[in-house]
């Protein structure tokens, strides 16, 4: 008979991977091959078998948050547009997994099972970004026109879904990719302590940020590209070297705006003219030279969308202005939902990130915040939205540091923190 461990496992692996791996996923029988009724099986399961989850402090802050958010959308906000609305349902329904899930693995500690979690899902990851790939040498456009298939006619809409026959990631997808270079980098230089190789870890990186320039979703490159510099600069060096980045910063910032443009210019050419990458590249070195004043420019239209969010947040701070848009995550939330609805929120990933790090050692501390800040810093240029985003980062993230006990089995009869917390504290 199969333990309540094992079955605990299963119910997971079925929910990551019904998250991740498309290509396989997506061609299952339509009951089977759906993550909503996964998600029913691990919310049953839980209730029955494993009441204590809902007693844990992380998910009792997000059902405070839900509940500030139903009165909001209720009474209040009850004249919000019903896209906002569905977002954050879908949202808070996401997050209710992916904290569960979390919260399973520290108060059951199994750590072991955490970490072949983890390295399947990886596996899943790894063969979706190709797929990626793939699929966006078939049809360009297809991680684009996917995001945003409702601007389509039905018959558009039909062929643009049919594309997803071939695996390939989502927007959702592509945000998350953006936070695992950290994680790949520590895997990288603390190699003894990873169950994969050096070159299968630069294979893996190489391949995420090849598909994310495929996908076409400038703002995801730029973070990535950012964000992986940061990690190769590593903890002690950044450190060590505070007062030189303050120093380059104030160059970056005294630079004139025609070098930058011409910087975007040149990177421009390495690119397809067709892709949007070339276009977005393009627009940006025109928004240095312009400053924002050129209305039809890609990029100008973007950052033109602050002002108008941060009036409709002042014009009722509380509760939030009339406004929106589907960009500028952290600035929509504060416009639709104003403090009330923003404040909590944000305590919760604060919450996550606090309690989290008592777990792990300095060196991976440092990579799991700088995976954390690279959707932070993507929030303010995009929106943030779907599971595979929000499982990477709640369940992917933190489950890295745990692949070390696949390789030295030993340490999983250790304690894990040396301050002994958990999640209830």
């Amino acid at each position: 008979m199969i333990s309540k461990k094992l079955y605990f496992r299963f119910i997971i692996f079925m929910l990551l991977f019904s998250t991740f791996f498309y290509l396989l996923f997506i061609n299952l029988p339509p009951i089977i091959g759906s993550h909503h009724l996964w998600t029913i099986i691990w919310f049953l399961s839980l209730i029955f078998l494993y009441p204590k989850i809902f007693k844990n402090k992380l998910f009792i802050l997000l059902l405070i948050y839900g509940f500030i958010i139903y009165i909001l959308l209720n009474t209040l906000r009850d004249n919000i547009h019903p896209i906002m609305k569905t977002q954050i349902i879908n949202e808070f329904y996401v997050f209710a997994v992916a904290i569960s899930v979390l919260s399973y693995f520290r108060l059951e500690q199994d750590y072991e099972g955490f970490a072949i979690i983890i390295k399947w899902t990886l596996l899943f990851i790894f063969i979706s970004a190709i797929m990626s790939i793939i699929t966006a040498y078939i049809y360009p456009q297809y991680a684009r026109e996917l995001t945003g298939k409702g601007e389509f006619n039905e018959f558009e809409q039909v062929k643009i879904l049919s594309y997803t026959k071939y695996g390939g990631g989502n927007y959702s997808f592509a945000s998350a990719l953006v936070c695992l270079f950290p994680m790949l980098i520590y895997l990288y230089r603390k190699n003894d302590k990873s169950i994969f190789k050096k070159y299968q870890i630069l294979l893996m990186g190489f391949i995420f940020f090849y598909a994310l320039i495929k996908m076409q979703i400038v703002a995801n490159i730029l973070v990535a590209f950012i964000i992986i510099i940061l990690s190769l600069l590593g903890r002690k060096n950044l450190k060590k070297s505070i007062g030189i980045y303050i120093f380059l910063l104030i160059i970056i910032l005294v630079i004139p705006s025609n070098i930058y443009a011409e910087l975007f210019y040149n990177l421009a050419t390495i690119f397809d003219t067709n892709s949007e990458v070339y276009f977005k590249l393009n627009e940006m070195g025109t928004f240095f030279i312009t400053g924002g004043t050129v209305e039809n420019n890609a990029i100008s239209r973007r950052y033109a969308r602050y002002p108008l969010l941060m009036q409709s947040f002042l014009s009722n701070p509380l509760w939030g202005g009339k406004e929106w848009n589907g960009h500028l995550y952290w600035m929509n939330k504060l416009a639709v939902y104003g403090l009330l609805g923003t404040l909590p929120f944000i305590y919760i990933i604060y919450y996550y990130v606090k309690k989290n790090i008592k777990y792990f050692d300095d060196e991976f501390s440092f990579y799991f915040i700088l995976s954390i800040f690279s959707i932070i810093g993507l929030g303010l240029m995009k929106a943030l939205v779907g599971r595979e985003l929000w499982y990477t980062f709640f369940i992917i993230l933190p489950g890295f540091y745990y692949l070390q006990y696949l390789k030295q089995p030993q340490i999983n009869k250790l304690k894990h923190n040396k301050y002994n917390y958990n999640l209830y504290a």
